[in-house]
């Protein structure tokens, strides 16, 4: 239910934020006030995929769903999604919800073929 900072480390490291990502997303978790899991998958002993689940009001809300370099196209995205729609639906939702950034068409794919649709596009903006 709460970050370790395995969880933030690998995460971040995996989107290539390194410590200040950490440092940013540590500040936003603070602020968390919903039910959350923090999920990381191994591969070989290996920790190479992290995401967050936040329950929220029946549904699952997937953020920071992110796989290491060496291990994207091994199905780790799938198996992720996966257990974060299966840490919600043992809270109690019904339905999900995630953002995926327009360009990243191998997430837009892998989520189509979950059930997902696009509700809208979005711009990703960040303040320095």
């Amino acid at each position: 239910p709460v970050a370790s900072e395995a969880w933030l480390c690998g995460a971040m490291s995996a989107y290539g934020y390194g410590e200040a990502g950490v440092s940013a997303l540590r500040r936003t978790l603070a602020h968390l006030i919903l039910p959350a899991g923090f999920i990381t998958l191994h591969q070989d002993g290996v920790p190479a995929a992290w995401a967050l689940a936040v329950y929220e009001r029946g549904m699952v809300g997937i953020y920071d769903l992110v796989i290491s370099l060496q291990f994207r196209q091994l199905g780790l995205g799938r198996k992720l999604s996966s257990a974060c729609l299966a840490w919600g639906a043992a809270q109690g939702a019904s339905s999900a919800y995630l953002q995926v950034r327009v360009g990243n068409a191998a997430a837009r794919g892998l989520y189509r073929s979950l059930g997902f649709a696009t509700a809208y596009d979005y711009t990703h903006y960040v303040w320095d």
